[in-house]
């Protein structure tokens, strides 16, 4: 049989192919031992949460290399551009990236990595593929663009149509540019309106804010054929409670301007700055708040205004004393509110800028009193929290969470602002609204169905999101509704509690008090993804609460617990106890610090319990060492090697490593120690991560000068066994062997450095060892050991 040249060919390229695909398949079967576990989007199998495993020793500065690694971003035209990094009083770190493709911005689309002491723990968030996008160059114009969005708004009049209101802006941001006139923006974005599209669209952004009726969302229209891709509402409305006439008398700062004083203050950022709309809708006929004296009267028109100057104060004080956080955007931004919106307006809301109050239509009608109570004021600015973390999407699964957290940090705030003055009626930190509904709260964390919301994730009250097209008649599929899930969870994380939730599972859960479950709280928002459904967020939050409290803490199992109880996954599964090293990576040096020869220090190796005590008997751990370029015996040797717990131990115990110090320099030793466990009858386990310490010996020995004594000083005649090792070189000589020290860069002041190889005589005695230079036995020829170099 004959064989053609393209035979040949044909058959190495499928020989070829076939091995390619062999290795690909085993690259996809390798497992990754640095991650812990990984969850994926259903629709394209993109990453959503990664958490990695205690030794991955991944650090925040490596971002490009992560995100190639687990996103597999190595497309030239794909950026991820650092939004925001955050520090947090309990010293874990935030950055928010923001996902670019040729330049434009991605909506909705970012990864957050969270880190500790340095280390990457969790990398959660929503990234699109970009292989089918279209062209980055819109097929119609911004100004056709502009027309279809405001064909989907519909309002009969526009905020630059009020020239009061252009004039307020252009006077806020000191700006005669400015104006709420929208400009659209190139962005590409998901059809949102279609759950399972995952594809990239160009489209143009406008941000349409409308006076009547009053709207202010982001508008993205196709910028290919003019579809309304998504309408995401700026607007975050609520109803709540609370004025002076509940709070009594309460401190506050105010502006003395001129003769009179205004309800400005300078000390906390930007600014709190609370306005008169005197019961108009025009921003710009606003007016200052006044009073000929910092006691401010007790008039009707002024108690709601210093209730909302007081607990925008409170707010702001709250996110800087308590979180590190410098008002709702972290930048210290303005805190401008408006007070007396509208005739008998019952709502309050958040605009992406600022806040408004209306007075409500009061109790007779069903209505409420003024919205300017703490937990409103902080549930507003909460949205406003929300806005500049994760910005999730206000609608769907999404919009009740950003709904839900806001009645969160209402809870929270008026928790720890409350003055404890005697109210005309009592503040109730889990009920929203309890002041301005005269007694009765519109809404309850503690026990949501009782106002119509649900309390376990598509149980009853729940509002079916799947295939609901988001509009203010739907309330964004249900956004004040499925709120009440989260609310639920963090009560139970909060206070804790037991029962049987709508799926007919029982639970119990034990409260952990606000000093934990806030800062789980505000660490989950800072890391979420912006599309987060409630399984999202119950991922993020555990992987939070591992990385604050350590993996198998009461923390983790509370919050785990907690989102059983409402529906959402397992509940906790019981931890074994493990042993493991409390480092994967230890640094000793080698100098001893004495002239005893042989000198040599200990170091102590720990290996400690995790999670709960052992139990059933007793654990038994081996360590010995496995690899390194360190001698045993001339280098280290190893003590206390073999360990054991006892049942109920918790106590941390050393593997105890002796350290040689032989004399000589520049010569780095690595060693690794291995575990093995004997588990007998007890339920301990051995540490997947940490099962193993890579220990680094570093060579820090004096480095010899010119007429100093070397190390060990000895007297004459003594007679001293060392090995001498490769730091040394040598031949024979007149009966004496020369030793010659490596060269060396001298910089101690008065020795000029790059000294020619120093020379040290030794009288030979015996030796005992066939390897150079190792087993002399020596006697000094000096009183001490010194550089005889000239």
């Amino acid at each position: 049989m004959t064989f053609s040249t393209r035979s040949i060919a044909r058959s190495y390229l499928l020989i070829s192919c076939l091995l390619l695909l062999n290795l690909s398949a085993h690259a996809q079967n390798k497992v990754d031992k640095r991650v812990r576990s990984i969850e994926r989007n259903k629709i394209d199998n993109t990453p959503t949460s990664i958490s990695f495993a205690q030794n991955a020793n991944w650090k925040p500065e490596q971002a490009d290399e992560i995100f190639r690694e687990y996103l597999g971003l190595n497309n030239a035209d794909i950026k991820m551009e650092l939004e925001y990094s955050t520090t947090t009083n309990m010293k874990v770190t935030t950055d928010r990236y923001n996902e670019y493709y040729k330049g434009i911005k991605v909506a909705y689309s970012s990864y957050s990595l969270m880190s500790k002491n340095g280390q990457v723990t969790f990398l959660t968030g929503n990234y699109y593929n970009v292989d089918n996008a279209p062209s980055p160059v819109a097929g119609i114009s911004e100004t056709a663009a502009l027309n279809d969005a405001l064909g989907y708004v519909g309002a009969e009049k526009y905020m630059w149509q009020d020239p009061s209101e252009e004039a307020r802006i252009k006077s806020i941001y000191n700006k005669p540019d400015t104006s709420f006139f929208p400009k659209g923006q190139l962005t590409w974005i998901e059809d949102l309106n279609n759950p399972n599209d995952r594809k990239l669209h160009l489209a143009w952004a406008f941000n349409v804010y409308a006076i009547k009726p009053m709207s202010r969302q982001m508008v993205y229209i196709d910028a290919t054929n003019g579809k309304v891709l998504f309408s995401n509402s700026l607007i975050k409305h609520t109803a709540a409670s609370g004025h002076s006439l509940y709070s009594g008398v309460i401190p506050f700062i105010s502006s003395h301007v001129g003769a009179t004083y205004e309800l400005y203050d300078s000390t906390r950022g930007n600014g709190v700055h609370t306005m008169n709309m005197h019961n108009g809708t025009s921003y710009g006929a606003s007016t200052e708040f006044t009073s000929a004296a910092d006691t401010w009267p007790s008039s009707a028109a002024d108690t709601a205004a210093l209730d909302a100057h007081w607990a925008a104060e409170t707010v702001y004080d709250y996110w800087k004393n308590v979180q590190g956080r410098l008002s709702w955007d972290n930048l210290n931004g303005i805190l401008l509110q408006y007070v007396h919106y509208n005739n008998a307006y019952d709502n309050a809301f958040w605009n992406g800028t600022e806040m408004t109050y209306g007075d409500g239509s009061g109790c007779g009608g069903g209505g409420f009193t003024p919205l300017v109570s703490l937990d409103v004021t902080a549930h507003e600015i909460g949205h406003g929290v929300c806005q500049a973390t994760c910005n999730l999407v206000y609608a769907g699964e999404s919009g009740g969470i950003d709904e839900g957290l806001s009645d969160c940090w209402g809870a929270t705030i008026e928790n720890w602002g409350n003055p404890h003055e005697v109210d005309a009626v009592p503040k109730q930190t889990w009920w929203m609204g309890e002041e301005i509904g005269c007694g009765t709260p519109l809404r309850r964390l503690d026990y949501p169905k009782l106002f119509g919301l649900p309390d376990t994730y598509l149980g009853t009250n729940w509002y079916t999101v799947t295939g609901c097209t988001a509009s203010g008649a739907n309330d964004e599929c249900g956004v004040h509704t499925n709120m009440g899930v989260i609310s639920k969870w963090y009560w139970l994380l909060t206070v804790g509690g037991a029962g049987t939730n709508d799926l007919g599972n029982a639970y119990s859960v034990t409260g952990q008090t606000f000093t934990v479950s806030q800062n789980i709280l505000y660490q989950t928002e800072l890391v979420l993804a912006n599309n987060a459904t409630y399984p999202v967020l119950r991922t993020t939050s555990i992987s939070v609460a591992t990385t604050l409290y350590g993996a198998c803490s009461p923390e983790v199992q509370a919050v785990t617990d907690a989102w059983y109880a409402v529906g959402v996954a397992t509940a906790f599964v019981p931890c074994y106890p493990t042993l493991g090293f409390v480092s994967t990576i230890q640094n000793v040096t080698e100098k001893a610090g004495t002239t005893t020869c042989p000198a040599s220090h200990t170091v102590n190796v720990p290996i400690q319990p995790i999670g709960p005590a052992i139990a059933g008997g007793t654990a038994t751990v081996n360590v010995t060492a496995t690899s390194g370029t360190a001698i045993a015996g001339v280098n280290y040797s190893l003590s206390s090697t073999t360990l054991t717990w006892a049942a109920g131990d918790v106590s941390t115990k050393n593997v105890v490593l002796t350290v040689f110090d032989n004399g000589a320099v520049y010569d780095d030793k690595t060693l690794t120690l291995t575990m093995s466990l004997a588990a007998g009858t007890s339920n301990a386990t051995l540490s997947a991560s940490n099962d193993t310490v890579h220990v680094n010996i570093y060579n820090d020995d004096s480095i010899p000068q010119l007429g100093s004594t070397i190390w060990p000083v000895l007297n004459a005649g003594t007679i001293v066994t060392c090995n001498l090792t490769s730091a040394f070189e040598g031949t024979r000589r007149k009966g004496h062997l020369q030793f010659m020290l490596q060269p060396t860069e001298l910089t101690t002041a008065g020795v000029r450095p790059n000294v020619p190889i120093s020379q040290i005589a030794f009288d030979i005695i015996t030796k005992n060892s066939a390897s150079p230079f190792v087993g002399y036995t020596v006697a000094m020829a000096n009183s001490a050991l010194t550089d005889l170099s000239t």
